[in-house]
């Protein structure tokens, strides 16, 4: 599924299938579900980063790079993640 959705040049941030978050709205809670699906789930986002030149508003397009940049970045490393959590902690596996 691609994280990012594009609604008239406003971005938005795809949950899932039936919720997107406003970039510029984004809480604290948002941003975290949208971790732990990456988490569970390296491979749930596509992040197709040609759908940035759609975003009108220069601000959002770069926060919404950004945002994207890291969320890519925790995904690109989740595995590694687990592993060194399992290995620490593997009472909570």
């Amino acid at each position: 599924m691609n994280i990012l959705r594009i609604n008239d040049g406003t971005p938005y941030l795809c949950k899932d299938k039936s919720e997107k978050y406003s970039v510029c709205k984004l809480t604290r809670e948002q941003l975290v579900g949208l971790f732990m699906n990456v988490y569970e789930d390296s491979e749930y986002y596509d992040f197709n980063v040609n759908d940035l030149e759609n975003i009108k508003n220069p601000v959002e397009k770069e926060i919404t790079k950004q945002l994207m940049d890291k969320i890519k970045e925790f995904s690109d490393n989740s595995e590694d993640l687990k592993k060194q959590f399992d290995g620490k902690f593997p009472e909570l596996s």
